[in-house]
């Protein structure tokens, strides 16, 4: 994931990796005292990343295991976590203001994961639980490993050098972002399912299936909001891709065998 801002751009780019070939997004109208929102991740319609009409955006990163240590005890927020984040982004139009919120919560699931948000106005932070990283000059990354355990480089993480040497320049285009997503992509057993270019400023998404880079679809978030609640497969969105078909039958078909296998034949459905 990573964010930068300069002149009239604002961008944040995402590469969502996984194993799991059933990808959604779903649109959330604003209603009373709440934003238009939308969301993307899979048929557990877990958010993993998503952007509201105030040009707020967010995503989800994961990380190995550490546990939390707070000196100060708070309330778990009514609902659990998928409804804290979803109150995040139906009421924050900045940052600061999604700051603001998990400060008086705990953070359950950040034992394993943290998020990235970045607003129009130039802002971004990643949360690591009860640290906060903000966004120092132009541009901000995130990937798989936590910044205040690793604060200087060298970074673990090739992709974060890849991303880093490229936005240092600072220049920033919505073809870069597209090179940068490119250039990190994951194509291996886990694969870089879906990845997106957001144009905060304009509340445009620029979407691509499967690491496919020459064929993107443009999401307008302010029309499909105007649609009303609806939700759709990323992949429904996009000519068919035989690599992503032969990759998502195999996902398929192995988790329907994993589920075969430990099904209890004796109990009635």
């Amino acid at each position: 994931v990573f964010y930068a801002a300069a002149g009239d751009q604002t961008l944040a780019g995402n590469n969502e990796d996984s194993f799991n070939p059933l990808t959604r997004a779903w649109f959330i109208p604003a209603t009373d005292g709440r934003f238009g929102r939308v969301y993307f991740g899979y048929d557990d319609l877990s958010p993993q990343g998503g952007l509201n009409d105030h040009g707020l955006f967010f995503d989800g990163i994961s990380v190995p295991y550490k546990a939390l240590i707070t000196s100060t005890p708070k309330p778990g927020f009514p609902g659990g976590p998928l409804a804290m984040i979803d109150e995040v982004m139906a009421k924050s139009t900045t940052v600061d203001e999604a700051l603001a919120f998990f400060d008086q919560y705990s953070q359950p699931g950040f034992e394993t994961g943290q998020f990235f948000f970045g607003d129009k106005a130039g802002n971004s932070a990643i949360v690591e639980g009860d640290t906060i990283i903000r966004k120092q000059g132009s541009y901000q990354i995130a990937t798989n490993f936590r910044q205040s355990e690793n604060p200087e480089p060298p970074y673990p993480c090739d992709r974060y050098n890849a991303a880093d040497e490229r936005l240092s320049h600072g220049s920033y285009s919505i073809e870069l972002f597209r090179q940068i997503l490119d250039a990190t992509h994951q194509d291996h057993y886990v694969q870089t399912v879906y990845s997106q270019v957001y144009d905060l400023k304009q509340g445009l998404i620029y979407l691509y299936l499967f690491h496919d880079f020459q064929n993107g679809v443009v999401l307008n978030l302010a029309d499909e909001l105007a649609k009303g609640p609806h939700m759709f497969s990323v992949a429904s969105l996009f000519p068919k891709n035989q690599n992503y078909d032969h990759w998502s039958f195999q996902q398929i078909d192995q988790w329907r065998n994993l589920y075969a296998y430990k099904l209890k034949r004796d109990v009635q459905p």
